[in-house]
């Protein structure tokens, strides 16, 4: 007789990618359209302008004897603020915790101006390959259509070593230090909390990571440039101690942004979502002397402008000088 014996199959397993990275990722295609597409080129516009001009108002590239201004770009995202302050001159260095930020930005910088010959969707344009991405076919709300959510931009705008080039061809005929321009991953106060009086490495970091971040960025800064930044800060408070402590006697705090207060692990749960009048007068506590304060502008925010819904914050621009001793 004929025993008919159960083979145990193994199932294998099928790892989904996580609604969280799912969502780092949609925030990274949204973030391509707002900083690198010409169709972003309006909403990004109303932050970075603003910035821009205020280094030029009270920092000009020509106005330091030892070389280009430095600028710090903390919460540089895609890297566009820090690119575009480094355009104009000045030795810009951004940073940023996120990962696949991190991940874009570079490729973005460093990976589009390589010259291809076709493939992986990519066109050539003069130097530099530009891709084609629909950052909005993740929104199943508030669509008017099917091709809405579906339809393309192209990014990068422009080629990002452009700048470079002409910036190293302008150095080659100054008798100062070339401009630099240069990114660094990590969380804020990891990178920058040994330009405290008394600072500590006792920032989730060991001893050769905090040597090499002290290494990249041991001189201080003419200005800190931020835009949507200061509200991601787990303490505020000590965001603001240690921006006054990266900056030379009469540098600059440059800020654009809403307070979203919008993280959620362990330490943000702790924090204190502070009123723009309590962040007004810490800034005033630190050592700062406000120049510019403008409130109320409206700002979108990586947006769909064919969408049914978009959110409009109105934001606050600061520009404050550290007093001079």
């Amino acid at each position: 007789m004929l025993q008919l014996q159960k083979v145990k199959r193994s199932k294998s397993k099928v790892d989904w990618v996580t609604e969280n990275s799912m969502s780092k990722i949609d925030s990274v295609f949204k973030s391509l359209a707002r900083d690198w597409s010409a169709e972003g080129r309006e909403e990004r516009s109303v932050a970075y302008d603003r910035i821009l001009n205020a280094l030029d108002q009270y920092l000009p590239v020509k106005g330091i004897m030892d070389g280009p201004p430095r600028v710090a770009v903390p919460g540089s995202g895609l890297g566009r603020l820090a690119w575009e302050v480094y355009a104009k001159g000045y030795s810009s260095q951004g940073s940023d915790f996120s990962l696949p930020m991190l991940l874009a930005s570079d490729f973005i910088l460093n990976g589009c101006s390589i010259p291809v010959n076709g493939g992986l969707d990519a066109e050539i344009t003069s130097q530099y390959r530009q891709f084609t991405i629909s950052p909005w076919i993740a929104e199943t709300k508030n669509a008017t259509s099917c091709q809405e959510r579906l339809r393309t931009v192209i990014v990068p705008d422009v080629d990002p070593s452009s700048k470079q080039l002409s910036r190293k061809e302008d150095d080659e005929n100054e008798s100062n230090a070339a401009a630099e321009f240069t990114m660094l991953a990590g969380e804020f106060l990891s990178l920058y909390s040994h330009f405290l009086p008394s600072h500590s490495t006792s920032c989730d970091q060991d001893d050769h990571h905090h040597h090499i971040h002290h290494s990249l960025s041991s001189r201080k800064f003419h200005a800190v440039a931020c835009s949507f930044f200061i509200d991601t800060a787990p303490s505020l408070p000590h965001y603001l101690i240690t921006i006054y402590h990266m900056l030379e006697e009469g540098g600059l705090f440059v800020n654009y942004g809403p307070l979203m207060y919008h993280w959620s692990d362990a330490r943000y749960l702790s924090n204190v979502d502070y009123t723009w009048s309590e962040i007004r007068h810490m800034i005033l506590s630190c050592g700062f002397e406000i120049l510019i304060e403008e409130m109320n502008i409206p700002t979108k925010y990586t947006s769909d402008d064919e969408s049914m819904m978009n959110v409009v914050y109105n934001c606050t621009f600061l520009v404050a000088r550290k007093r001079t001793s």
